[in-house]
């Protein structure tokens, strides 16, 4: 099939690709070097650019065609191997994948939504079951370090497109081209690496070095919703030096007192009364951080509500299986708010305004609007059960998983304003903390593919 594909000139370049990944596959198997795929795999994603391959076509390379070549790693040992007993340890991730299939078929654009599935069940099986699978090999420290320090040579990059501009705070938007389109990814992505080397930054010359160099990041990139998830983190952080049983109590008790000392009058005044614009270059961070609470007269935030209407809209008129995984952006026009209508607002898709880009802007409200309840349900279950397993694990893991689901958890916060998880640098980092927090509480997988309880990961 791909030989007569290449022969007609169908999609020779994505031919050429599943070529490349059967063939590389086979010489990592060969050569037991599946960790070093992985490792590669890490370093690649930060530093992929997109690049078209045909008419309809375009991918993340080299990153996506890594990808690739690890997908049929994967799929070897679960069909081969009998590494597939992964899933039934882990059951969660798959489901919520399986829960793309009915939305799908129901989908107002099924060959979008096929793509889109794919997309997120590859991702899942690569960065999350193949970390079961693979895991005697790997090492969750040399992995995450090699993603860092690519992803640190994106932000000198981005320090030299910054100084071609002139150090205009206008162009930070895209000083990240070509390897990100936004900065908001890279802010994201520097709040994980942050809250991950937290936890060992008085024992780690590496964590020590880390913190500080991508809170730099995170702040350089000017993404409100990333500061916000690392002020955040640092509230969840600070509960790991209390007593369990309090974790859990202590923030329902401040929220509560909190809520009867401002009562709704003080919130309705800031959300009212805020003038911070998240585009004004004369901000500083502290102000541009509380733009988020302007509706006036803040484009971003105005589109964003608009986005978030629309996308409730099409929930209540869709609740079971939504329009379709990936269909949003292509379906959502009809459904907006006139009263929000503002300069980032999209009237024509083949000609949308400049800095208009993205989707439902919030993961929850996507999921929805795309495959309907029983998605959104499952991918909370998802976050309640890796909630469980980071702050509330036995006293003698607890440290051990702290890393992995304060990483998790600037996402908790970020995903509210942002979806990053069809993005495969994200996607990998996501699954992957996800994975090492769930392998806690694992036993190394054997040959066949079994998992067995009670062994913490330290490396």
């Amino acid at each position: 099939g791909f030989a007569t594909a290449l022969y007609l000139d169908l999609y020779p370049a994505l031919a050429a690709l599943v070529l490349f990944g059967l063939f590389g596959a086979g010489l990592v198997l060969r050569y037991r070097l599946e960790h070093r795929a992985y490792e590669l795999l890490a370093f690649a994603l930060p530093l992929s650019v997109k690049l078209p391959l045909a008419a309809s076509l375009d991918m993340n390379l080299p990153a996506e065609g890594l990808v690739l070549l690890v997908a049929f790693l994967v799929a070897w040992h679960m069909v081969v191997r009998g590494a597939w007993r992964v899933v039934a340890a882990e059951p969660l991730p798959a489901l919520w994948v399986v829960s793309f299939v009915l939305p799908t078929v129901m989908s107002e654009l099924v060959a979008v939504s096929i793509k889109f599935t794919l997309l997120n069940a590859t991702y899942v099986a690569v960065f999350f079951y193949g970390f079961f699978i693979f895991r005697p090999q790997l090492s969750i420290k040399r992995t995450v370090r090699l993603f860092a320090v690519s992803l640190a040579l994106v932000s000198f990059w981005s320090l030299l497109q910054f100084a071609a501009y002139g150090w205009n705070p206008v162009t930070i938007s895209g000083i990240f081209k070509p390897f990100f389109s936004s900065h908001t990814t890279v802010g994201a992505l520097a709040a994980m690496l942050v809250a991950y080397h937290l936890p060992n930054v008085k024992n780690d010359r590496w964590a020590f070095l880390a913190v500080p160099f991508f809170a730099a990041v995170l702040f350089y990139s000017t993404s409100r919703a990333a500061i916000w998830s690392l002020a955040l983190m640092l509230v969840v952080f600070l509960l790991y030096f209390v007593p369990r049983k309090l974790r859990l109590l202590l923030p329902l008790a401040a929220l509560a007192v909190g809520g009867l000392i401002a009562g709704p009058q003080l919130a309705t005044k800031l959300f009212d009364n805020t003038q911070y614009e998240s585009h004004d270059p004369n901000a500083n961070v502290l102000e541009e951080s509380m733009s988020v609470t302007n509706i006036s007269t803040d484009a971003s935030n105005m589109e964003r509500l608009n986005r978030w209407i629309s996308a409730l809209r099409m929930f209540q008129e869709r609740p079971q299986f939504g329009f379709g995984p990936g269909t949003y952006q292509f379906t959502y026009l009809p459904y907006q708010e006139p009263s929000l209508e503002n300069r980032l607002t999209v009237k024509n898709p083949n000609y949308p305004p400049p800095g208009s880009g993205g989707s439902a802007h919030n993961e929850w409200l996507l999921l929805l609007s795309e495959n309907g309840w029983p998605s959104a349900l499952l991918f909370i279950m998802l976050l309640a059960q890796w909630v469980a397993r980071g702050m509330f694990a036995p006293r003698s893991q607890v440290w051990a998983r702290a890393p992995f689901f304060l990483a998790l958890f600037t996402y908790f916060v970020h995903l509210n304003f942002n979806n990053f998880l069809n993005q495969p640098a994200f996607a990998f980092l996501f699954w992957w903390m996800a994975a090492a927090l769930s392998a806690s509480r694992l036993r190394r997988p054997s040959g066949s593919g079994e998992v067995e309880k009670n062994e913490t990961v330290t490396d």
